[in-house]
């Protein structure tokens, strides 16, 4: 297996949201064994490369739920929305209540709101953000590879149903409790991998996966070692192969020194 895969909220990262302290010696053994480790997550690319400095410039970075692809600090590609299609969701969003939109852009995120909540939560995913006072201007100044929403409520059942009519062609997921992501409609993590896997002639059983939500469901779909966290959504348990601990018992490292023959301990 080339490459590991892991989503980061639910999955890398525990409930308190830190990294397994013995991740970054995985990764060395990982490396020792041919294997690149790379992230795939609704976050910010900058906001991943910060979280894994030391070893980002050999790791691939899926970001914005696969809008954004780099192989360290080398852009592949980015899948951009048209103004047009942002502006209805943009105006949807900012109706809902308790529901606050952000401009994911390639050189930074875009938010209007100054409610302390939602920038507590906006500063936790996006290292490189703009306070403005309209969020379109951001449209007009970047490529604009994912619409997101903070909400305070449940996205599922709040946010979700109240934007989804609006978003035209648009592909809406929900990607979190709390948040619902807006891109292209065929951008996915599983279209950045199918990318990857035919950029270099790879076949699926080179490809390790670690999920939690249905913002991983296309990417599961794509390696043959699929693994579904214990807490993960019931509908992605369905389409993954395995099963590891979860988030808060280092599922992910546990796994994979059993996959790869580590010792853990």
């Amino acid at each position: 297996m080339k490459y590991v895969i892991c989503d980061m909220d639910g999955t890398l990262l525990d409930s308190k949201k830190r990294l397994p302290q013995k991740l970054f010696s995985l990764i060395t053994e990982l490396k020792k064994k041919g294997v690149c480790f790379g992230v795939a997550s609704g976050r910010q690319y900058f906001n991943l490369y910060q979280q894994f400095k030391d070893e980002a410039k050999e790791m691939l970075f899926i970001a914005e739920n696969g809008g954004v692809m780099y192989q360290g600090e080398t852009p592949i590609y980015a899948d951009a929305l048209a103004y047009e299609d942002i502006l209805p969701v943009i105006q949807q969003a900012r109706n809902c209540p308790d529901a606050f939109p952000i401009l994911c852009g390639v050189k930074s995120a875009y938010l209007e709101s100054d409610d302390p909540q939602f920038l507590e939560n906006a500063k936790m995913y996006y290292a490189h953000r703009k306070q403005v006072d309209d969020i379109m201007d951001g449209a007009n100044i970047d490529q604009i590879a994912k619409i997101t929403v903070y909400d305070k409520r449940n996205a599922e059942t709040n946010s979700y149903p109240f934007i989804k009519p609006v978003t035209g062609k648009l592909r809406a997921v929900v990607s979190g409790e709390d948040w619902i992501d807006v891109s292209n409609p065929d951008v996915s993590k599983g279209k950045a991998i199918a990318m990857l896997k035919q950029r270099h002639g790879l076949p699926s059983d080179d490809f390790v996966a670690f999920g939690d939500y249905m913002n991983d469901y296309e990417m599961m779909k794509e390696c043959t070692y699929s693994y579904a966290m214990a807490n993960a959504h019931p509908e992605l348990k369905k389409v993954c192969h395995y099963e590891a601990l979860s988030n808060d018992e280092d599922g992910v490292v546990k796994a994979l020194c059993t996959l790869y023959d580590l010792d853990y301990e």
